[in-house]
């Protein structure tokens, strides 16, 4: 059976951080949480997009989402799972909701 979206879209979230009671720095800590299914088409030709203030950026990959999915600023860290492999690694560089799905560009 075909399944629409077939992986897992994971936003990098820091976590904790701060100071504790002594004025002693608390790190905070990195982690990868589950945002949404989605299904990542690898970009083979260098395509471009083009943003509203007139930059253009190539992009690596185009991630498609369902429809209602929220948004993912520009700049966060994204990673495409497949089980327990990566398949995609990078920042947000576009998203975008459309009426039948949402698109966003790495």
């Amino acid at each position: 059976m075909v399944r629409q979206y077939p992986y897992i879209l994971q936003v990098l979230t820091l976590t904790g951080g701060g100071f504790d009671d002594e004025g002693n720095p608390i790190p905070s800590v990195e982690l990868y949480t589950d945002y949404a299914k989605c299904r990542d088409e690898a970009n083979l030709g260098g395509n471009q997009i083009n943003l509203t203030d007139g930059t253009a950026h190539v992009y690596e990959s185009l991630i498609q989402l369902p429809k209602g999915t929220l948004p993912v600023e520009t700049g966060r860290s994204i990673r495409v799972m497949d089980g327990n492999i990566v398949r995609v690694k990078s920042t947000v560089k576009r998203f975008q909701k459309d009426q039948l799905h949402s698109r966003l560009w790495v």
